[in-house]
């Protein structure tokens, strides 16, 4: 199952500044992709933005997904001397990819993603054109992907220590994510961007049980539909004071309680004030990949845990927090988590 979240690789890289983009008539921009006698990579992202916002219950392209795409026409663009979408050929794809590979600076993990990319809005374009352009099929298509060496779960996952230097550090903080996001992360499996944009009125209580839930409205943006859904929240959290600082929130109960920039803030604080910076160690995944171990320390069902985390489960739903009838049953899962021991003999943080 792909992970669209943000994985915070490209900080590793040199900031790449492209060539200034060429911009498009105003007679150009009203007419459709066919019409237009120069086409460039711009051109077709802007149009499928423009195509996914369309309509009453529309699915917009995510930000993060439009700058990622952007970013890699933009460097293959550079790279052939030419920002026309319309006489790209896999010679060039394939001299880029070489390029890449031989200046050694991403991984070839990361320069698979980047032909990805540019290969995805070729598609766009392919269909935007209802097929006039590329008729022979996408020019990328062929162009064999690099070999690379993957990293196994454990790897990027947090050790028990990482773990409890890090909620450790995050328990002197006072900026609300480096306060609160990693011990959400840590007793729910949630991506850092998932719960980053919580707001009060998603958490509420049911009987003697807190929830929070993680949806697309308001603005909100999640992976896929499986990533819609009604978390409890662990009773780690609730001794920690995460209900207690969330009902003393002043101001709207719709407004976000964390920055845009958390997952970013989180990355740089982690890898520097907390010191951690074991290189597979992933900021974001690395808490999704240690819950799933804890479920299964407690005990914790297959369906609970993929309806905590958001994964599909590829078979028929077992039911847990799909109705308010069943979250009593979710949370009982949940407490079935073992709390993550804080008493460690790693290096002290400052």
């Amino acid at each position: 199952m792909g992970d669209y979240s943000d994985s915070s690789a490209e900080n590793r890289y040199p900031t790449f500044t492209p060539a200034a983009p060429t911009v498009a008539t105003a007679s150009q921009a009203h007419q459709p992709p066919s019409a237009r006698k120069r086409l460039t990579f711009s051109d077709v992202i802007d149009e499928q933005v423009r195509r996914r916002s369309l309509g009453k219950d529309a699915v917009p392209l995510r930000e993060a997904s439009v700058r990622k795409y952007r970013r890699a026409v933009a460097e293959f663009a550079t790279f052939r001397g030419s920002d026309d979408v319309t006489n790209v050929t896999a010679e060039e794809g394939e001299a880029w990819k070489l390029a890449l590979m031989e200046a050694g600076k991403l991984s070839n993990n990361t320069i698979k993603q980047r032909i990805h990319n540019v290969r995805t809005v070729l598609t766009w374009a392919h269909k935007q054109t209802l097929k006039r352009l590329y008729s022979n099929g996408n020019p990328l298509t062929d162009i064999e992907a690099p070999n690379y060496e993957t990293v196994s779960s454990e790897d990027r996952a947090f050790t028990m220590e990482e773990a409890a230097i890090t909620l450790l550090a995050a328990r002197r903080e006072t900026a609300p994510e480096l306060r609160w996001l990693p011990w959400m992360c840590a007793y729910s499996g949630a991506r850092i961007n998932e719960v980053a944009q919580l707001t009060p009125e998603d958490f509420f209580q049911l009987e003697e049980d807190w929830f929070y839930r993680l949806t697309t409205g308001g603005g909100k943006k999640l992976k896929n539909l499986h990533s819609r859904r009604t978390v409890p929240v662990h009773p780690e959290l609730v001794k920690e004071g995460l209900i207690a600082f969330v009902i003393g929130l002043e101001g709207p109960k719709n407004r976000r309680i964390f920055p845009p920039r958390s997952q970013a803030n989180i990355s740089e604080w982690l890898r520097g004030k907390v010191g951690l910076t074991r290189e597979h160690l992933a900021p974001n995944h690395g808490w999704r990949h240690l819950f799933e171990d804890l479920c299964t320390v407690g005990g914790v069902s297959d369906a609970a845990r993929a309806d905590i985390t958001g994964r599909s489960k590829g078979k028929s739903r077992e039911g847990y927090g799909k109705t308010q009838a069943m979250l009593p049953g979710l949370a009982m899962e949940m407490r079935k988590i073992p709390p993550i021991p804080l008493n460690t003999k790693g290096p002290k943080v400052s």
